[in-house]
């Protein structure tokens, strides 16, 4: 059953993609993330498993806690996609901003970072992702790819960009935690 998003409670969306060899079995993984840890499981190919999960903002410690856990424990060879965003109510968009119809698509800097909000006025929900670096240039909130928010690597590589995501769910989570009034200049 899909867990649908309450307004008031903000949640944090990791998405792994992982590429297992094909002497590793993909579905001992597979049971692994989806028995363990409660991951929402899907193959995209023999050799390519999809695992989705999200938890409340105020648990996002705990669940970066399991995706370490998750990472010290499957195989060293795999090769691991992470992709991670926040859903919520509130749109944080305040300048700039690309309006089709009723979404609203922006890039923000907040706590020294860019970041890509689109918001569904008519649904009432917004997202809020982390490009895995810094956009070099002025780029269009409409013509931005998936692939711009996805960080890809080896574990240990993975591990290290673990701390990047818990900076970017901070700053989010910082200027959630102020007064509503404040949250937009």
């Amino acid at each position: 059953m899909m867990k649908k998003l309450s307004p008031s409670e903000p949640l944090v969306n990791i998405l792994l993609t992982i590429d297992v060899p094909p002497n590793i079995p993909t579905t001992k993984i597979e049971r692994f993330l989806r028995v363990e840890y409660g991951f929402k499981t899907r193959f995209l190919t023999p050799y390519t498993l999809e695992a989705r999960i999200n938890k409340p903002m105020e648990k996002y410690r705990d669940l970066l806690s399991i995706i370490e856990r998750i990472l010290n424990s499957i195989p060293r060879d795999v090769r691991i996609c992470i992709d991670h965003w926040i859903s919520l109510k509130n749109c944080l968009c305040r300048k700039s901003s690309k309006i089709m119809g009723d979404r609203i698509m922006c890039i923000e800097e907040l706590g020294g970072k860019s970041i890509y909000i689109y918001c569904n006025t008519r649904k009432g929900y917004s997202t809020i992702r982390f490009f895995k670096q810094k956009p070099l240039a002025q780029i269009d909130p409409l013509q931005i790819p998936r692939s711009a928010f996805i960080y890809c690597g080896e574990i240990n590589e993975v591990k290290e960009y673990l701390k990047e995501i818990y900076r970017n769910i901070e700053i989010i989570n910082d200027i959630l935690s102020k007064p509503t009034d404040t949250i937009l200049p």
